[in-house]
């Protein structure tokens, strides 16, 4: 008997949902019950049942197909997925819930098959489906995953062993699902070969009607528990890692407006910082830094003075030459700003702890406070270097009036292979070459 496609293949591709799409819009959509959620973590295609397209159609009554081949019940277009609220499981919960349970029923001997259906659907299953050829019921595992397979270990051609094998190369490791075995071999040795090849339960021929219905419940129970358990995990492992975001972004803002006190100090429209690290972004993508990274510099670049808030004013602020002591006192800004950087494991902080560190070393080896030369000094501590000087000699502070932009481009001439790296200079200026102002 051919099993029908399930919805999603009729969609074209764009549409049809994947498994790590529809958890990421389900968790995003606050709407959704724990229900639909557990539903949607078991089968990817269960999203469009929960928001409100094709529907689940009933299993059809008990019939024969045409090779005569027994094929009791079928299920409908695509198999109903099981679904219980995490929030409220009980003993009546579970019980409601696992009637929608896929069962598939594998056994060689048609007689079995019949007594073991009439068993599901007086207990009112409503998915079962049964094969009594092997084979077909591998295929039937590999499109249609079950929720309870019931399998017979002593078959011809594939018997139940090279199921269990064969079922465990196309099943989710992450997932659970179990096997209760049928056999009337009740030796050690098989129960020990059954268990370990997945089994997770034994039914002895001949069958007890009320022990089948008993074991049946038991392993569709534990199934429905564990997905409950891994739908509130999805859910939690998504609040986690929203909560952290949301507390790296307040801690990045936090500094971010600490560098602003600091830099509204000595530039009160306080746009230096921010426009360091628009102009080191774009210099990172000229030179080749990732998407990522590239990122982080425009966030992290901003920082690079903060180590200012432990200057005092009249350093700072001073509006003729710095004494060496004085001056010694303004070095000191970079140690600052490192130690306040420091320790943490944001990549954008770690990047800024360097930055704050590095962007006064020197091409030659003369800056400091490592005295660091050529590509001793990181690339983003060379990239700000030359952001962060074009900037402040190309506006007003108050110990300083603006430079016209050629004078400021002529003094990073100047600094060459001296002060900065001599190819980022060359490319900065051909970037503002290209955009026509500083």
């Amino acid at each position: 008997m051919q099993c029908p496609q399930p919805v999603s293949a009729n969609l074209p591709p764009e549409a049809a949902p994947t498994g790590q799409t529809v958890l990421k819009e389900a968790a995003r959509w606050a709407e959704m019950t724990q229900a639909e959620m557990l539903a949607v973590s078991r089968d990817p295609s269960a999203f469009l049942d929960v928001r409100g397209s094709p529907s689940r159609s009933a299993a059809s009554a008990n019939r024969r197909s045409e090779d005569g081949s027994l094929a009791v019940t079928r299920w409908g277009e695509r198999p109903p997925a099981m679904a219980i609220d995490g929030t409220a499981i009980g003993a009546a919960g579970l019980a409601a819930a696992r009637l929608d349970a896929r069962i598939l029923v594998v056994d060689d001997e048609p007689a079995n098959v019949r007594l073991l259906e009439r068993i599901l659907v007086n207990d009112g299953y409503r998915n079962v489906a049964s094969r009594t050829d092997s084979n077909d019921a591998v295929e039937l595992l590999r499109d249609y995953p079950v929720d309870l397979l019931l399998l017979d270990l002593h078959m011809p051609g594939l018997d139940g062993f090279a199921v269990l094998e064969r079922l465990a190369g196309i099943t989710d490791p992450d997932d659970y699902v179990p096997t209760l075995v049928l056999t009337a071999d009740v030796t050690t040795e098989t129960k020990h070969r059954a268990l370990a090849s997945g089994a997770r339960d034994f039914l002895t021929k001949p069958f007890d009607p009320i022990e089948v219905s008993l074991r049946v419940a038991n392993l569709l129970d534990t199934r429905l528990l564990h997905h409950a358990a891994r739908a509130q995990n999805v859910l939690l492992e998504h609040r986690v890692r929203e909560r952290t975001a949301e507390l790296e972004q307040a801690r990045i803002e936090l500094l971010r407006r600490l560098s602003l006190a600091a830099e509204f100090r000595d530039d009160e429209t306080y746009e230096h910082t921010e426009r360091v690290g628009v102009a080191a972004a774009l210099l990172g993508d000229r030179v080749g830094l990732d998407a990522a990274d590239v990122e982080s510099l425009r966030r992290a670049a901003p920082l690079h003075d903060i180590g200012k808030i432990g200057v005092p004013d009249e350093i700072l602020l001073k509006p003729g030459p710095l004494t060496a002591e004085e001056y010694a006192r303004m070095k000191a800004h970079t140690t600052i700003g490192a130690l306040i950087l420091g320790g943490s494991s944001s990549p954008v902080l770690r990047m800024g702890e360097t930055i704050a560190l590095t962007h006064h070393e020197r091409w030659d080896g003369s800056g400091y406070p490592g005295r660091l030369a050529g590509e001793q000094i990181a690339l983003v501590g060379r990239i700000v270097s030359v952001t962060d000087v074009f900037d402040a000699l190309t506006h007003e502070r108050p110990y300083k009036a603006a430079w016209p932009v050629d004078e400021a481009v002529a003094e990073l001439e100047r600094g060459r292979g001296t002060q900065f790296d001599p190819r980022l200079v060359d490319l900065y200026i051909d970037q503002l070459a290209r955009d026509g102002s500083g």
